[in-house]
């Protein structure tokens, strides 16, 4: 703790500021309440916490490249193009489900696929009144979410099996 001669002398906690509010209003003195009411500001950017100085800028550094990963993989396909006709393709070139994965090893797909409702040459011939309902349509539909879907899928990875091949048939 600080000593006693320091604390009578110099402001130094909030405590101490509600002494000398009273003190001042007891004596009169409306210069020094005043300046003393100054310090109990509710503005949060005036707290003393709170610098003028910038933040440190943040670090600019490929952590990809420093560890040499490969680049991260696609979490959420765009648009009509899916990888399944990449494993059809190499199915029917005469490869194996040897193949098959180890080509889902090295280019694992995007987990989701989503397929657009139109296709863009057709959303964009549309009206801007038409391109409205669409989308209002589109956001009213409840999203379907099932949980007990994906039971059997924790099932076979509890039985050891890729389940990758699972989603992708």
């Amino acid at each position: 703790m600080l000593p006693s001669s320091i604390r009578n002398q110099l402001l130094v906690d909030e405590g101490q500021l509600g002494q000398r509010l009273n003190q001042d209003l007891q004596h009169g003195d409306r210069a020094d309440f005043r300046l003393q009411l100054a310090l109990l500001t509710d503005a949060v950017e005036e707290q003393p916490w709170f610098d003028a100085k910038p933040a440190a800028s943040p670090d600019k550094r490929d952590w990809r490249a420093y560890f040499e990963l490969r680049e991260a993989q696609v979490l959420m396909a765009e648009g009509a193009g899916s990888d399944c006709s990449a494993i059809n393709e190499r199915l029917q070139q005469g490869g194996s489900m040897v193949d098959v994965r180890l080509w889902l090893a090295l280019q694992t797909p995007p987990l989701v696929a989503r397929q657009p409702l139109i296709d863009e040459a057709v959303f964009d011939n549309l009206t801007l009144l038409g391109r409205e309902k669409l989308q209002h349509k589109v956001a009213s539909v409840p999203r379907e979410e099932d949980p007990l879907v994906l039971l059997p899928v924790l099932d076979r990875l509890q039985q050891g099996v890729d389940t990758r091949l699972h989603w992708l048939s």
